[in-house]
């Protein structure tokens, strides 16, 4: 009897141990899922785990196993279960994986599977969840508790698209290292096939096993997806997170009030290691590495290639390790060291199958001896996909820019073939003088300067109109990535721009001759250029202007550009005298149809400029300076319904028709009112197509009314303002005289059509 209680105990004891050391095999887990048609309940499930590989066997995991494709690690089950409860649980499917990355140092395997299962029409949510015991003993919170990874599907049909959601994609690594004291964050990789909003959040204890604080060092931050350490000193230790990702529709700010389409659950560890030197010193990726958050395409048949690249600061360490989070099939040299260049590398490759079209994600990091870490980077790779936008060349307008007068801003567009969006990180757009292609003037893409039309297809910027004063040959150029497209969250495939000068090159007829170039600071004469700033030295055939627009913060303004031979400079920014303002309003919100200006300078264009703008519009702009002071309106480009004409009034900025108020520009006009609006009389009423024009007031508030019909529309007009206390002399602009007779006056021009 004292003998087989003896022989209980020790088997209970036996087990009790086997449960303990099994509890240091988790690492990480997630579960996502799609539909594998439109009118079906039929899912692919796809799920990616990482576990000790040192726990036996069948979780262990080289090269030669991926090279395989051998499963690891099945025994286990998924479940699933209605949210209701009342239909029971079944098991679905195994939880088997093909081995994809492990790590030698960490010790633990990764990989990932897939699995289709049809679900019963009893239910329109479920649960689909596998769990187990248990995570790692060592833990700081919650040591040895039960681990569980879960994901609720919604099989109800969309009302957007019609179809059934797709879950979240991610991928983390099993293992995140922050140094003790250094504040850090991890910018969780999430992508959703939808185009949805997707938020992070602390996992609740029924979709995870853990509670909420059981890292307590860390905040999220939902929206960003953003996990931050908060760098504080005795933090050491290792601790496991639980995520929930979700997704709402797109354009979702209140999440409160709006029911998700799905959760995913995301699981893996942080360690906090003390540290060993500064905050800084850690091993950097060199430039030849894809970007964090780089999106591309690979289509079937051809292979994506990639290098990562890491050069150490401290040179008496080595990188120990590159850690990979691959999707199935992707090929990975083994770790190099290029003595000569500093660097240690591993060559990418990826063949993708007609099985992975879609999002896919790619992630990686680098360890070196001292235990110091690379920040976590993934990148998104669209298989099969064609998002790249790409210039339709022929669609650039203005085709031939022209020279104009003043300081405020002429507007330009071109057509994509695929929808744009900005991109992340700054890019340029660059007028380059030819045929020395020296950048005359660039424009950051982030920047209010560049405007991605309504229609997302379309990209308008601006350049100073004083940039093109000299006559010679320019050109645009756009870089690559400048705009990107769709398909990834983070940032999009980037287009490719336009690198040929031959694409959009034009010769400028300018205001000024070779040489010459319009006086700042109101850009109203040609003076002479100092080429060299220096009289000793032989004047420059050639010209151009070192000022470029700043950056992409709200109101940039032009900078001078150091360049190692002098240059003209072509707006000193200083007190003593006014600068040019690169912050010239876009044609939204002045492209709306109603608002009012208080600056000195500004931007108006019609609604939609410059695509065809709506019919039935009654739009009213304002311009309020302060008194004493005159106001100038100069329309670089004017096209609206029109009708014919008597005759011309000749000016310097081009020609007029000149007609009675009552019988003519009965369709689409522009009415221009001194003083203040609707007291004062309609002096100047404009139709039909005009060259360049100008109008100007003889107080200090200007009304602007755009009226069109229910018949035809046309390009409109963009037009720019400025507020003298001075007015420039030797100006050729219509005057407009509230005090004038009660006779109106109308001027227009006869119609392109």
């Amino acid at each position: 009897m004292f003998h087989a209680i003896v022989v209980n105990l020790l088997t209970f004891l036996a087990l009790q141990w086997l449960s303990k050391t099994q509890a240091t095999h988790f690492r990480h887990a997630i579960i996502t899922w799609a539909p594998a048609n439109s009118y079906s309940n039929t899912l692919i499930l796809r799920f990616r785990m990482a576990f000790r590989r040192s726990f036996s066997s069948s979780y262990n995991c080289d090269q030669s196993i991926i090279n395989s494709g051998a499963l690891r690690g099945s025994g286990g089950s998924w479940i699933a279960r209605c949210s209701s409860g009342s239909c029971g649980s079944r098991t679905i499917a195994n939880t088997g994986f093909q081995c994809t990355d492990f790590s030698v140092d960490e010790d633990w395997t990764m990989g990932e599977n897939n699995f289709t299962y049809t679900f019963p029409s009893v239910s329109k949510e479920w649960v689909v969840s596998y769990q187990g015991c248990c995570w790692i003993s060592s833990l700081v919170k919650y040591p040895d508790g039960n681990w569980l990874v879960s994901t609720t599907v919604n099989l109800t049909r969309r009302s957007d698209t019609g179809r059934i959601n797709s879950s979240p994609v991610s991928k983390s690594p099993a293992i995140i290292r922050f140094k003790e004291g250094c504040p850090q964050s991890f910018r969780i990789p999430v992508e959703d096939p939808d185009d949805d909003v997707v938020k992070c959040r602390w996992a609740t204890y029924s979709e995870s096993s853990r509670q909420t604080d059981s890292f307590p060092h860390g905040v999220i931050d939902e929206r960003a997806c953003l996990l931050q350490y908060n760098g504080r000193n005795r933090t050491a230790g290792t601790f496991a997170v639980a995520l929930t990702l979700e997704d709402f529709p797109e354009g979702t700010t209140d999440f409160s009030s709006i029911t998700r389409f799905s959760a995913v659950g995301l699981q893996f560890l942080v360690i906090i290691t003390a540290r060993n030197g500064s905050c800084s010193d850690v091993p950097l990726f060199t430039k030849s590495t894809p970007s964090d958050g780089e999106c591309t395409e690979v289509q079937i048949g051809s292979a994506y290639r990639a290098v990562i690249e890491i050069k150490l600061q401290d040179l008496s360490r080595h990188v120990t390790e590159i850690v990979t989070s691959s999707p199935v099939g992707m090929q990975l040299t083994p770790l190099r060291h290029d003595a000569l260049q500093g660097i240690f590398y591993r060559n990418i490759t990826w063949y993708p199958s007609q099985y992975q079209v879609g999002q896919q994600l790619f992630c990686f990091k680098a360890k070196d001896s001292a235990g110091s870490e690379t920040e976590w980077r993934c990148i998104t790779i669209l298989v099969g996909l064609s998002n790249t936008p790409r210039v339709v060349l022929g669609t650039q307008w203005p085709r031939y820019p022209r020279s104009q007068f003043g300081t405020g801003f002429m507007w330009l567009s071109i057509q994509f073939d695929r929808v744009i969006k900005k991109p992340r990180t700054s890019a340029y757009i660059r007028l380059v003088l030819l045929p020395s292609e020296h950048t005359v003037y660039k424009v950051d893409t982030l920047s209010r300067n560049v405007v991605v039309s309504a229609n997302k297809t379309e990209l308008l910027f601006t350049l100073p109109k004083a940039a093109l004063s000299m006559r010679g040959s320019y050109a645009i150029l756009i870089d690559r990535g400048a705009v990107v497209g769709l398909g990834c969250s983070f940032d999009g495939p980037p287009t490719p721009g336009i690198s040929s000068p031959k694409d959009w090159g034009f010769n400028v007829f300018g205001i000024c001759s070779t040489g010459y170039s319009l006086d700042p600071p109101y850009y109203r004469s040609c003076v002479d250029v100092n080429e060299c700033g220096n009289p000793s030295r032989k004047k420059r055939y050639v010209w151009w202007w070192p000022v470029t627009s700043t950056s992409s913060s709200p109101t940039p303004t032009f900078s001078t550009v150091a360049t190692s031979s002098p240059g003209v400079q072509f707006s000193d920014v200083s007190t003593s005298t006014p600068s040019v303002s690169a912050s010239a309003s876009p044609p939204f919100p002045s492209g709306s149809c109603r608002y009012n200006f208080k600056d000195r300078q500004g931007n108006l264009t019609s609604p939609n400029y410059p695509l065809s703008y709506p019919n039935n519009l009654n739009c009213l702009w304002a311009i309020t300076a302060n008194p004493g002071d005159y106001i100038y309106l100069y329309f670089t480009y004017f096209y609206v319904q029109g009708y014919y004409y008597w005759y011309y009034h000749y000016y310097y900025y081009g020609q007029y028709g000149r007609y009675g108020y009552n019988s003519y520009c009965p369709y689409d006009y522009v009415e221009i009112f001194d003083l203040n609006y609707p007291s004062s009389f309609i002096t100047v009423r404009g139709c039909g197509y005009q060259s360049p024009w100008c109008v100007k007031t003889k107080s200090h508030v200007m009304h602007i009314r755009f009226v069109t019909n229910n018949i035809n529309s046309y390009n409109g007009f963009t037009a720019n303002y400025t507020v003298y206390r001075t007015p420039p002399f030797g100006d050729n602009c219509l005057s407009l005289n509230p005090y004038a007779s009660s006779s109106t006056v109308l001027h227009a021009t006869p119609s392109k059509s």
